[in-house]
């Protein structure tokens, strides 16, 4: 009877440990495919479009809020200002990956701050409760990585607030408690802020740290194997505008038998060192065997990538690179293939693999694609 319930008791451990381990597999899947889901994205773009998507939802709440007020016949040009803002702001998230948006976001801060300040002069000065629209800049300030950006415009805050609350009430004796008030609370809000954020960025930098001591290559800077065997391997390719390129370097076991290892190392360096700079950040560049490296693109052209892989042998050819005071060069021959939907990543090597076997046979330093 002991015997049984033992037998009994160790299945049902056995089962629970085998449900324990399945739920961990499964959370485990659940991080990877989030990783994975993420690693093409540019952050510092998502966060732009967030800023902007958060101003169009404050501007659009207010422009309803005074379209259904009483007083909407009296601010006609109030609300012509918030819908002009509107649009504003809807022509910076469409051109978010422009040149032109690079040129304007230095000044959004300051445009944001005179709208604000506009409106409070013709809502009431300091009896407008627009001036909340400050936090919003605050908050988004909180995010940049100049301080010294950040404590200027602060004071920049403050003085145009105080001007527009002297044009509203058309005298300097305006209410200044209240004024001191409120600007007391904006810059408590915004070192509160700033310390949550400084927080969550030193967990992230933990994280980020963490990341590439595992899955970046100490010698070249680009991403390691591990990262294709743990996020990519057994993952189904889903876009339709993916592309594969495989590149080696021509001629490496010469250069090791003939200038030593130290400038095979240089120029693994020096190739891992060209990717960083002429690829995109949501590009991702992989050692993926000793001299071989394994580029994935994204929303690309196979034409393009091949313009992009001739633009880099084109700067190879004007490297040369010393060692022991001895001048060698290196070229490079690969192959570039657009990978078809819903296999692995795994599998979809065979293709570009075919690619950069037939550059190497018809002669190396040759690019192959389809």
């Amino acid at each position: 009877m002991k015997e049984k319930e033992n037998n009994k008791n160790n299945k049902i451990s056995e089962k629970t440990e085998y449900l324990d381990r399945e739920n961990i597999d499964k959370k485990l899947k659940k991080e990877r495919e989030s990783l994975f889901s993420n690693i093409f994205i540019n952050d510092e773009v998502i966060l732009q479009k967030k800023i902007i998507f958060y101003k169009l939802l404050a501007v659009s709440t207010a422009i309803i809020n005074l379209f259904f007020s009483n007083y909407f016949k009296s601010f006609l040009i109030v609300q012509a200002i918030l819908i002009s803002y509107l649009l504003f702001n809807l022509f910076l998230i469409f051109t978010i990956y422009s040149i032109s948006f690079r040129k304007i976001e230095k000044y959004t801060i300051y445009i944001d701050t005179i709208i604000i300040s506009i409106i409070i002069t013709m809502r009431g000065g300091i009896r407008s409760d627009f001036y909340l629209g400050y936090i919003l800049i605050l908050q988004y300030l909180t995010l940049l990585p100049n301080k010294g950006s950040i404590n200027l415009t602060i004071f920049y805050i403050i003085l145009i607030y105080a001007i527009s609350c002297i044009l509203s009430e058309k005298t300097i004796n305006i209410n200044w408690g209240r004024f001191i008030i409120r600007i007391t609370f904006l810059i408590v809000s915004y070192f509160i802020l700033s310390f949550i954020i400084k927080i969550i960025k030193s967990y992230n930098s933990i994280q980020y740290y963490a990341f590439n001591k595992l899955l970046r290559d100490s010698l070249t800077g680009v991403y390691n194997r591990n990262l294709f065997e743990e996020l990519f391997s057994e993952q189904h390719v889903q876009s339709k505008t993916q592309v594969y390129i495989l590149v080696d370097i021509d001629n490496m076991k010469e250069i090791n038998d003939k200038y030593g290892h130290l400038a095979g190392d240089e120029t693994l360096k020096t190739l891992g060192g060209i990717f960083l700079n002429n690829l995109r950040k949501s590009d991702i560049c992989i050692r993926y065997g000793g001299d071989e490296f394994l580029i994935i693109l994204n929303n690309i052209s196979v034409y393009n990538c091949y313009k992009l892989m001739k633009r880099i042998i084109k700067i190879i050819e004007n490297i040369t690179l010393t060692i022991d005071n001895n001048n060698f060069n290196f070229s490079i021959s690969c192959g570039i293939s657009q990978i078809p939907e819903k296999i692995t990543y795994k599998e979809a090597i065979k293709y570009v693999d075919e690619k950069l076997y037939k550059a190497k046979k018809e002669g190396k330093n040759k690019i192959i694609y389809n």
